[in-house]
């Protein structure tokens, strides 16, 4: 069944696009359970769950770890696979998604989804915050595609930040960091 909120939106632009061309237009509904009718979307959702399948894997062998599918840390590693397609996917053309709507580039932190990090907080408590360490332990769950933020957690909630340090190769990845991402 289709949502009325959604079924309102497709109506109102079939009827702007009946109205400009002159004609009618007819709502097709893709049966229910046929994969084979959603063609297109179908192919647009599998590279992102074969980069998704990749990362869990990954992060599971680095971790050490089983990551249930529930587990906090999918939806943002979901999220990431997503934004590594756009970002850096060449295309036959030999530009990615990103340098055809940006014209530019994309660049790359180097980091790893789930690496432990240091995570630079803003000053909170006035003129005197600045005197206290803002630099904190932090999982790397990746970038706001919009603002480019870097997304890290912690066991308190999910941040934005600017700034990020690698931390030694021998502290990155600890099962720990599972435990840290709580938070959706």
């Amino acid at each position: 069944l289709i949502e009325p909120a959604i079924m309102a939106i497709v109506t109102e632009i079939g009827q702007i696009r009946a109205a400009a061309g002159g004609g009618k237009f007819i709502v097709e509904n893709i049966p229910v359970g046929s994969s084979a009718s959603h063609g297109a979307v179908e192919r647009a959702i599998r590279p992102v769950e074969q980069q998704t399948r990749v990362l869990k894997s990954g992060l599971e062998e680095r971790w050490g770890v089983r990551i249930p599918t529930r587990n906090s840390v999918m939806p943002w590693l979901i999220e990431y696979a997503g934004l590594l397609l756009n970002r850096f996917e060449v295309s036959r053309d030999g530009r990615t998604s990103f340098e055809r709507s940006k014209c530019r580039p994309a660049k790359t932190l180097g980091l790893e989804f789930g690496e432990s990090v240091l995570w630079k907080r803003r000053p909170v408590g006035g003129a005197l915050a600045k005197l206290t360490c803002l630099w904190k332990d932090g999982t790397f769950l990746g970038i706001r595609g919009k603002s480019g933020e870097i997304i890290v957690a912690d066991s308190k909630g999910v941040w934005k930040t600017r700034s990020v340090q690698r931390k030694p190769v021998e502290d990155r990845w600890s099962s720990s960091s599972a435990d840290a991402v709580k938070f959706v």
